[in-house]
């Protein structure tokens, strides 16, 4: 009997041995993906071009650096609008590829070489927003999926059209939203920096017009 019970604390203690291995390199796979690069600053700047709101321009200004040797592309992921999206630039081009996944567009930033670990990169992504922001009540979400050391949000409204409040918060998976310090506000617009933002968490700038 202990011969046998033996035998079973080592099949168990194999079987555990070998979870522990599968569930190490589904996080070292995990976290080279996400950690190929590291944003050193993120602008994204939301501008109403008209005072009814049915026309905006989203620009995204991220300088990175790449964390590993031989980066190719920098994919943006998780497009999203209400409405209808236009003239998709990267550093006011064409992209080199756009795809849709899952209802989602897919933007590909390809560099002329390959990147050597720790250069840095200022990439600009840009496109236009029809009839996206419909509602009274609206705002503009960014979510933290790569490592971050500063965000900034800001949203600049058409100066026949001010907001009437505004608020920013931030929440986390299932959690309960929390609300942020109130707002840069000046002159049209309104802004947020946070430093380090956390990974996985979602920022929004809301407003009431």
């Amino acid at each position: 009997m202990n011969l046998l019970m033996n035998k079973e604390e080592v099949l168990l203690l194999l079987l555990a041995l070998i979870i522990a291995l599968v569930l190490f390199y589904n996080y070292r796979h995990s976290k080279q993906q996400q950690s190929l690069f590291t944003h050193l600053k993120l602008d994204k700047t939301l501008t109403f071009l008209d005072s009814d709101g049915k026309i905006a321009r989203l620009s995204t200004t991220i300088t990175s650096r790449a964390n590993h040797a031989g980066l190719t592309q920098m994919w943006f992921r998780n497009i999203n609008a209400d409405g209808q999206i236009d003239n998709i630039l990267v550093d006011g081009k064409e992209p080199a590829k756009i795809r849709r996944v899952a209802g989602s567009l897919e933007v590909c930033k390809e560099f002329s070489k390959a990147l050597r670990r720790g250069e840095i990169q200022q990439i600009e992504l840009s496109y236009e927003l029809r009839d996206s922001f419909r509602s009274q009540r609206e705002g503009m979400t960014h979510v933290t999926s790569t490592d971050t050391a500063m965000l900034i949000m800001r949203v600049r409204f058409h100066p026949a059209r001010s907001p009437s409040r505004t608020r920013a918060f931030v929440g986390y998976g299932s959690g309960k939203e929390e609300i942020l310090a109130p707002l840069n506000v000046g002159n049209s617009e309104v802004s947020l920096e946070i430093r380090k933002p956390r990974l996985g968490a979602y920022y929004t700038i809301e407003w009431d017009w």
